[in-house]
Parts: structure tokens; sequence; C-alpha cells
């Protein structure tokens, strides 16, 4: 019999000054601490998703989507047998007009919970898609590793959508 536990702690008065309250945050410590594999997690406002900011920021996505506020950046994958650029791993940041620049783990797992995770997907392929389309016009023709959610893989629609893209934008699928 293979036992473990998961702690979540929360401490007066740094992170509630009420025992509702506190016991509550002890609680979204401890599923934090379960998600990740088991053991501890002291309380974050960011592992809370009822938070008050984390809410604004699930509100702003879509409006973010539709102002083409989500950035990639383009990491080059080297091979080191001879240290030549063999392709490029597509990050996509999120570029808030007053949080500035936001690392996918700040928004991604609050995505992920939603409905929006499939436009998000989609525009992310769109713009790695459209970046491609431009390097090979300029004679470049690198693969680009595109990170998906595992929510994304089991997406139905995901195949259709992602066979779509590289069509118009003349891509070979074995460059994505």
């Amino acid at each position: 019999l293979d036992v473990s536990g998961s702690v979540g702690i929360a401490l007066f008065p740094a992170h509630a000054h009420d025992a509702e309250t506190l016991l509550r945050r002890a609680d979204v410590a401890m599923y934090a601490a379960k998600e990740g594999g088991g053991g501890y997690e002291e309380y974050e406002e960011r592992l809370d998703r009822h938070n008050p900011q984390r809410l604004t920021l699930i509100g702003q996505v879509r409006p973010a989507i539709e102002g083409d506020e989500f950035v990639i950046f383009y990491q080059p994958k080297v091979r080191l047998s001879d240290g030549r650029v063999a392709g490029a791993e597509a990050l996509v940041r999120w570029q808030h007009p007053t949080l500035g620049l936001l690392p996918p783990d700040e928004f991604i797992p609050l995505v992920e919970k939603t409905v929006l995770l499939r436009p998000l997907t989609h525009h992310v392929i769109e713009h790695v898609l459209a970046q491609w389309r431009t390097w090979a016009d300029l004679g470049i023709r690198l693969p680009i590793s595109v990170n998906i959610s595992t929510r994304s893989l089991i997406d139905g629609q995901l195949p259709e959508q992602i066979e779509e893209q590289l069509r118009r934008w003349d891509v070979p699928p074995a460059f994505l």
C-alpha cells in the first residue's frame, strides 16, 4: 500500500484575518499540492481560482486575443553536433496593457479552465504559421515547435483547424 499526503498551508495574518478565510485558503493550497503530485504548498493568490485578480485576468483574455496582445517569441533549437539552428520553438507571452509582459504560467492555467483555450490556440498557431510563411519567403525553412495544452490535444476540432491553417499559409505539415 502506497500512501501519500497533501498539505495546504495558510498563515495568520499573512494570508487571512479570519478563521473561515484562513481555512478556505489552506484548502486552495492543499488542492494545489495535490495537483503538483502531493507534498505541501503554501497559499499564494495565484493559486486561488476565485481570486479577484485572476477573475479579472480571465475576463481580459478574449479582448486580448482580439486586440492581438499575445506575442510569440521564437527560441532557436540548436543541433549539438554542429551548432547549427535546426528549428525554433514558439513561446507565447501576453503583452498586457497594464501588467506588462506576462509569462505563460500566469495565464495559460487560467485559460485552460475556460472556453477561451480553443481561440487562444487558434490565434497562436495562426501567428506561428504566418511567421513561418514570412521566413520561407525569405528562404528560411525551419520547423517550428508549438506547445499545445493537453486539453487542446483532446479537442476533436484541433486536427481540422490545424489542417486548414496549414493550407491557408501554404506550410508543409512537417514544418509544424
